[in-house]
């Protein structure tokens, strides 16, 4: 059974199209339409709700409260295995699991600002109890939780009796999570292969169930149909105008790479079409753009821009104007080899950067990226911000004001000269005095005690810098660490990375 599974999935992901995830199985695959119909009305008939019943005292919902990523098993989340999610091992048990978990949620708020985070599950993972310190994890530290179900990708579910399996999977859920309010429910990831009648009966019927249950529809995401070609849960109109789903979030895939270039307008007439006129309970539940391939996000649209950036910048613009909730894919996990999606991560492990297996601090690859999630979340979403250390409460500072190649830096009380306003690009420089010089380490030194100083912007390795989730900025090639000399204010240097709030630096608007 377990190869004939891995035969099916290896056909699966052969498929040429290009999609925002590999194509799970329709859960009606291989069977008729007048069978699936007749399928459907035996096994969900007392389940039905009834179509123009409202749901009574339906609770005011606020998108904007979702700031989040995602956080996923390495190679995607279509497997019947327990989902590993990257960062983590098998063999951990709860207090192992949940203990790293912690460390990672607390990245996620450091380097970004996120208060949720979305979670892959199927019903091997609800049965290893070490996935429940992951959810402990991200709510103590008072995350929301959106749990939403993978298809295993293999056998067809329904005629298998696997929606039995999968009713007795929410059921465990619902009643485990019903009484606590940061956990939210989506029933189905990207519920290709239905019709859209088909997927308002089917989400239909498991809102009825899980309320008869107990859960709140508050606390329930119902994901868009398929819109067109590439928009999978996308197209949010049918449900917005079914009062089935009154009082329940909808939930919007939407990305750039299946899709030729398209302007900035019409990407935003894009968005708002699916959107219908359901902005007040409406997720941004999938997004992203390639964050690993130097794009600067910052940049007007155009005809010469790469087309990610009028997406990114439409559909960030779009999130903040209507107070959308807005999740990132990914934020870490997902997958490596499809040209689609190995370069959405926002962050990255400190493995990636340094070798080994160390999973933390993460950094981030593309920091203008980062600036349009913010921007999305409501916050400045600035490229250029002071940089305070509280080792001395001061900022990074070019002394006098000069603009002389190879002075070194210090840190001074922090004014509103421009001799303190760094900008972060997606080429991985900080740069000063609106570009016109860059953050360098002196002579390429890679050793203890090198001279941080401005120069000429050149693009060389030694003008390279990351931001990680310790408030470290790093220099790629020395692999040291932005030091304020705790002896001497006026000698900002490389140094080895330690704990010290001397190393690290709070961006300051």
């Amino acid at each position: 059974m377990y190869n004939s599974v891995l035969n099916l999935r290896a056909r699966a992901e052969r498929k040429s199209m290009p999609r925002p995830h590999a194509t799970p199985p329709n859960l009606f695959r291989r069977v008729p339409v007048w069978l699936t119909a007749a399928l459907v009305s035996l096994l969900l008939a007392p389940l039905i709700a009834v179509s123009g019943a409202s749901p009574a005292a339906a609770a005011v919902l606020d998108p904007s409260q979702f700031k989040g990523v995602h956080w996923s098993r390495l190679g995607d989340n279509f497997t019947f295995d327990r989902l590993v999610l990257q960062g983590l091992s098998a063999g951990d048990d709860y207090n192992a699991t949940r203990s790293k978990a912690d460390a990672m949620f607390g990245a996620f708020q450091s380097a970004l600002g996120a208060n949720t985070v979305r979670l892959p599950i199927n019903p091997a993972t609800v049965a290893w109890n070490s996935y429940n310190g992951v959810i402990d994890a991200a709510t103590a530290r008072g995350f929301k939780v959106v749990l939403s179900y993978w298809v295993e990708d293999g056998s067809n579910k329904v005629v298998d009796g696997y929606l039995n399996t999968w009713n007795q999977m929410w059921d465990t859920l619902t009643t485990r999570y019903r009484g606590n309010p940061q956990i939210f429910f989506d029933p189905i990831n990207e519920p290709i292969g239905f019709s859209t009648p088909q997927w308002l009966d089917f989400a239909a019927n498991w809102i009825s169930r899980q309320t008869a249950n107990g859960f709140p529809r508050e606390r329930m995401l119902i994901e868009g149909a398929q819109a067109d070609g590439g928009g999978w849960g996308t197209d949010l109109r049918p449900l917005c105008n079914d009062s089935r789903f009154e009082g329940v979030y909808l939930a919007m895939h939407r990305y750039a790479f299946p899709y030729p270039a398209r302007t900035y307008t019409e990407w935003v007439n894009d968005i708002k079409m699916y959107m219908g006129n359901c902005a007040s309970r409406t997720l941004i539940e999938e997004f992203g753009a390639d964050a690993d391939n130097g794009i600067d996000y910052n940049a007007t649209p155009s005809a010469t821009t790469p087309k990610e950036v009028a997406y990114l910048r439409a559909i960030t613009d779009v999130i903040r104007e209507y107070r959308l909730g807005a999740i990132w894919c990914h934020g870490i996990g997902g997958r490596t080899t499809s040209p689609d999606h190995d370069s959405l991560n926002i962050l990255r492990l400190y493995s990636a950067y340094a070798g080994g297996t160390q999973n933390l601090p993460l950094w981030i690859p593309n920091p203008t990226a980062v600036d349009r999630l913010k921007y999305a979340w409501g916050e400045s979403g600035s490229a250029t911000s002071r940089l305070r250390t509280p080792g001395y409460t001061k900022c990074l500072d070019v002394p006098g004001s000069s603009q002389n190649n190879d002075v070194q830096l210090q840190v001074w009380d922090c004014g509103n000269g421009g001799n303190q306003r760094w900008t972060r690009s997606a080429a991985n420089t900080l740069t000063v005095y609106n570009g016109t010089k860059c953050l360098d380490a002196y002579g390429f030194g890679k050793t203890n005690g090198t001279r941080v100083v401005i120069h000429d912007c050149h693009g060389m390795i030694n003008q390279k810098w990351l931001f990680f989730s310790d408030e470290t900025i790093r220099g790629v090639d020395s692999r040291l660490c932005l030091d304020a000399d705790l002896y001497s204010t006026t000698n900002v240097q490389l140094w080895s990375c330690g704990n010290g709030t001397n190393q690290k630096w709070q961006q300051l608007i």
